[in-house]
């Protein structure tokens, strides 16, 4: 009799211990579960079209380029269609207008290394396409003669400046920077329209044919005191260049196959040998260097359609780019997004880069709206 009743027994305890473990551990609500999250707990959904907090634009005019001032507290820049001068405060954005020039279509600014002092070249207009401004003395003086292009000399303190005696010759000329007393430096024959650039830390200058996808673009050097030219680079088809501020290297981009849409990027040293490839398909437009000349920032575009001709379609303002950002550490080869892909909500086609000397800063302007945007570093 006392066994049938403790074997009931524990056969009823048995079973309250099963119904127990089951409600315990699949039945009963789990903290949280089931229940709607509270709205400071949802994710921010991020709006489009707008920007985020890796981009801050910082002036409310579109610019047609910009410098940064002597002391690097300013941002300095002419409006892209009125031609008026502004400074801009770096931390405040407050800006002011240095001097309203009454000139208008304005197109590209040559800044000095003091951009108080700058060159602007416009539409045609009161005889003259270039301009010397100071903005601290509010002067505009208009350069006489038919001048097809100019750049500063490495100091900054005269211009070499180029006129077609006819089709086929270019003839370089350097100046003060109110074009008094020019001097001729060299005739070069010549079918082409050419770009240059000063080289640093030296008195020569570089030029090269305008960049074409089907044609080779060697790189020369003219010594401005001889007027000795050589070629240093025998060129890539569509190249163009941009010296590193020591003046010891070179960034190029070019074209590495004909009628087609891809980009390469690479570096030359100064002598024009030991190319090494940066793996970035993308222009020297998109690109600036760091001041000790190790470092690269630059704007990559993406998704280029394959019936695009680079670097053509792109320099004629056939297409636009959708660009991401990075940097590049040339001794190296390491390479770093500046932006993740996810804090880029608009689209940016960015040109005319600008790094502050503290590397901090990267400021860019946006091709299709000529607006001013920082990136903090």
């Amino acid at each position: 009799m006392l066994k049938k009743l403790f074997l009931s027994t524990s056969i009823l305890l048995g079973i309250i211990l099963f119904f127990w473990l089951f409600f315990t551990f699949f039945i009963k609500e789990k903290p949280n579960e089931g229940i709607l999250p509270s709205i400071e707990e949802l994710p921010t959904e991020p709006e489009i079209d707008t920007i985020t907090s890796s981009f801050q634009e910082v002036i409310d005019v579109p610019l047609l380029s910009s410098a940064l001032s002597k002391d690097q507290l300013s941002l300095l820049g002419y409006h892209a269609e009125t031609a008026t001068l502004y400074s801009l405060n770096r931390e405040t954005f407050e800006k002011t207008i240095l001097l309203d020039t009454n000139l208008s279509l304005p197109i590209v600014s040559l800044w000095s290394e003091n951009p108080e002092i700058s060159i602007l070249k416009t539409q045609p207009q009161q005889g003259s396409q270039y301009f010397l401004i100071n903005a601290t003395e509010k002067t505009i003086l208009p350069l006489q003669g038919e001048i097809a292009y100019l750049v500063w000399d490495s100091l900054f303190e005269k211009i070499i400046y180029i006129r077609r005696k006819n089709p086929e010759e270019i003839t370089f000329y350097l100046a003060k920077a109110d074009g008094s007393e020019s001097k001729e430096i060299l005739t070069i024959f010549q079918k082409g329209r050419i770009d240059m650039a000063s080289v640093p830390q030296s008195p020569l200058i570089a030029y090269w044919p305008q960049s074409s996808n089907t044609k080779l673009s060697p790189l020369y050097q003219i010594n401005i005191s001889t007027g000795t030219n050589k070629e240093i680079f025998s060129g890539k088809y569509g190249a163009n260049y941009l010296y590193s501020p020591d003046g010891e290297k070179i960034l190029l981009s070019w074209a590495p196959e004909k009628n087609g849409s891809k980009l390469s990027l690479g570096v030359i040293n100064k002598y024009g040998g030991q190319y090494s490839d940066l793996g970035f398909p993308t222009l020297t437009s998109k690109c600036t260097w760091n001041k000790t000349s190790d470092i690269l920032y630059c704007a990559v575009p993406t998704e280029i359609p394959q019936t695009t001709i680079m670097p053509d379609d792109y320099l004629s303002g056939k297409i636009t780019t959708t660009d991401v950002f990075w940097k590049i550490t040339v001794t190296t080869g390491e390479k770093e997004r500046l932006v993740e892909l996810s804090d880029i909500t608009q689209s940016f086609d960015a040109t005319n880069l600008l790094l502050s000397s503290d590397q901090r800063t990267l400021y860019f302007t946006d091709k299709k709206s000529q607006k001013l945007y920082e990136i903090k570093l």
